[in-house]
């Protein structure tokens, strides 16, 4: 009598077979598609690496004319003015929960504003979370977080006493993406003055103090620029942009830069770091390498 089916000895047999085809199949699988991600990152490198070149020619500010780079302080702001495109400024490698939280979206976005103070002459440009005196503190206002910031330039420590420079409101992203910088109190003889990308917004006498607001699209990277970026020759072989779990690296913060190469490993079951250099190529090196070559870091 002619059998229409299988036996299940033999169902049992095949089921076998195709589970081990899988077994040994997965791993080269998974290892073929973290490549693909890899080659992904490197070309967004690149694609990055253009941009850099393309925002030159955009750039206004007398202090940026010379620069084939941007200063650490402008990135990601500087080349994200041409180059709009959020998920190249993004590692596939990176975990999706990294970049989920609108705070951590407006934090990331601040480093495209910078405040002018012409004291000391002939006048400096620092940022808001990083100049010689400034502190700041969370808030919510209607249901939308924000983080207030005091910045101040003579000396002084800066308090919330409202007799300093200003006191300036970064609302979080909302749900266009968004990110709003709110002058919300000013108290300064100073002809002090409001930067994006580079580019002069805003100068004193801030008045009134209602219209001085910049909104613009917030942008997240999970790449980090060389801190010396702005003093790179674009024909060498020094890094320029990396995965990094900050926006800035800087090899001279010595505990705080080796830990997070350590932790910005993501490609090839999380072992190689992938590098654009200033002459615009992309490779992989081992978090242990990158921290010894101190001459792969200096101008």
């Amino acid at each position: 009598m002619k059998r229409n089916a299988f036996t299940l000895v033999e169902l049992l047999v095949v089921m076998s077979v195709i589970l081990l085809l899988v077994a040994v199949l997965a791993p080269t699988v998974d290892s073929a598609r973290g490549l693909a991600r890899s080659n992904i990152c490197q070309k967004r490198l690149k694609d990055l690496g253009t941009a850099f070149g393309m925002a030159k020619a955009t750039r206004e500010d007398a202090n940026a004319a010379g620069l084939r780079y941007p200063r650490s302080s402008d990135w990601p702001g500087v080349p994200f003015t041409v180059f709009k495109e959020p998920d190249a400024y993004i590692c596939p490698e990176e975990p999706p929960e990294t970049v989920t939280t609108q705070t951590q979206v407006g934090q990331n976005s601040l480093n495209r504003v910078r405040y002018y103070s012409p004291n000391p002459a002939p006048g400096v440009l620092f940022t808001f979370t990083d100049p010689p005196y400034a502190i700041s503190r969370r808030g919510v206002e209607n249901g939308r977080g924000y983080t207030e910031y005091i910045v101040e330039n003579d000396g002084s420590v800066a308090t919330w006493d409202r007799d300093d420079d200003g006191i300036w409101r970064l609302w979080d992203p909302g749900k266009d993406g968004k990110v709003k910088f709110e002058l919300v109190h000013y108290h300064c003889t100073w002809l002090n003055g409001l930067y994006l990308d580079g580019q002069p917004k805003f100068k004193h006498p801030f008045t009134p103090l209602s219209s001085i607001v910049l909104e613009f699209s917030g942008v997240y990277t999970s790449y980090g620029i060389n801190k010396q970026s702005e003093k790179l020759d674009p024909s060498s072989n020094r890094v320029l942009l990396l995965d990094y779990t900050a926006t800035i690296a800087d090899p001279t913060n010595t505990a705080d830069f080796q830990s997070r190469l350590d932790n910005s490993a993501r490609h090839v079951s999380r072992s190689k770091i992938n590098v654009l250099f200033g002459d615009m190529s992309v490779k992989s090196f081992g978090p242990t390498e990158l921290k010894t070559r101190t001459d792969l870091w200096q101008p």
